[in-house]
């Protein structure tokens, strides 16, 4: 991996570890923001949202493993496979990946598979409020 300018590799450093940061400090967020919410709800809506909660970090971190241990390699053997070597009449290409903008896509890919293996939760609990609103007439999430 290469860096071309002066700032970019300490920049770099800064990205990933404000990206780790997130990502250890969101549990810790969440709970919080429970803690905050909870004493407003009434025992049948903390028994309703219990599922999701619990679903929510689960299927973000099962997206981020899946495009960190599956996509990335595909990805990466189809980004390799544009190189070329000299030939007759060829001019050579050869990757020399920015570290900046390696690691951004990287994770970029993380936050966006997270995010789409969040759909089945947003769904179901859409479903939920869709099926209460159409059957009791009231919107609820039990």
């Amino acid at each position: 991996m290469i860096f071309t300018g002066l700032h970019e590799a300490f920049l770099t450093q800064v990205k990933v570890a404000f990206f780790a940061s997130i990502c250890f400090s969101f549990p810790v967020l969440s709970v919080q923001i429970w803690r905050f919410i909870a004493p407003g709800l009434y025992s049948k809506e903390k028994r309703a949202f219990f599922p999701f909660i619990l679903a929510t970090p689960l299927f973000f971190i099962l997206g981020a493993s899946f495009v960190y241990y599956m996509v990335i390699p595909l990805a990466w053997d189809f980004f390799l496979s544009f190189e070329q070597s000299a030939g007759n009449g060829i001019l050579p290409m050869q990757l020399e990946p920015k570290v900046d903008e390696y690691l951004s896509l990287i994770m970029r890919l993380i936050i966006a598979f997270g995010i789409c293996f969040e759909l089945p939760v947003l769904i179901v609990f859409a479903i939920k409020i869709i099926f209460s609103i159409i059957y009791f007439k009231k919107p609820s999430v039990i």
